[in-house]
């Protein structure tokens, strides 16, 4: 199993709040803030090198608050969606999806005078569900299946449900 811990200082500035939109060619675009937009290129560089974990991940995010004058308060969701889509550029995650990321764990771990701190920890986890859906997805695939099992495509789909269905999900 494959593990990878990332430390990011300071605060994640959340994507999806403080919008810009801009018109190029005519077009309307919407564009994260430019505080996300330098944080993203910052942690791009440090990121550089820093392996990849193919396949299906668990990522614990450990959270410690920190501000100067008071605890600085922040959204779990935005931060965490933040760092995947960090991870996900950096090529060190392949998506974010539930079948990629089935259980992200962001955790409060304590707090800190000055700044805050986030420990990102990436573990690569046995994800059975993973090739029965991309032969679900693959409609070529499914009738390829089907021809060789002698069944129509229904079934067939029909049987890989079936294995998608007996799938325990404990990690």
């Amino acid at each position: 199993m494959s593990e990878l811990v990332l430390t990011f200082t300071g605060s994640i500035p959340p994507k999806k709040n403080s919008l810009r939109r801009v018109m190029r060619g005519g077009r309307l675009f919407t564009l994260p803030s430019k505080a996300h937009e330098a944080w993203e290129q910052r942690e791009l560089a440090s990121l550089k090198d820093a392996p990849a974990i193919g396949g299906a991940v668990l990522i614990a995010y450990d959270f410690w608050v920190g501000g100067k004058e008071n605890p600085r308060l922040f959204d779990f969701d935005n931060a965490t969606a933040s760092i995947n889509d960090l991870l996900q550029k950096a090529g060190i995650i392949d998506g974010d999806d539930w079948s990629m990321l089935p259980q992200p764990t962001p955790r409060l771990r304590g707090f800190i005078r000055g700044e805050q701190r986030t420990v990102v920890t990436i573990r690569s986890v046995e994800a059975p569900w993973v090739p029965i859906l991309a032969t679900l997805r693959d409609g070529d695939a499914v009738r390829a299946l089907a021809k060789a099992n002698g069944c129509s495509i229904k079934y067939q789909r029909s049987l890989l449900w079936e294995q998608l269905t007996s799938i325990e999900v404990a990690t």
